[in-house]
């Protein structure tokens, strides 16, 4: 399972509170073993040249997720 995550707020709030962004949370309702999270940041001026990016790739486990003993 892939799980893509888009944030149009995010831009607003850098510009709102610049340097006040410490953490993001992800939250996915549903059962599942293991999932890819990919969590992408572009940072662009107010002209809209790019001015930095970020990427990441996580894989993650479900605390909610338990095995049956067969």
């Amino acid at each position: 399972m892939v799980i893509a995550v888009g944030l149009p707020h995010l831009q607003q709030r850098l510009m709102d509170c610049p340097g006040q962004l410490q953490s993001l949370s992800l939250c996915c309702d549903g059962a599942f073993k293991k999932a890819e999270v990919a969590i992408g940041v572009i940072l662009k001026d107010f002209n809209g040249t790019l001015e930095d990016g970020i990427a990441k790739r996580i894989l993650t486990v479900s605390s909610r997720f338990s095995k049956v003993a067969a």
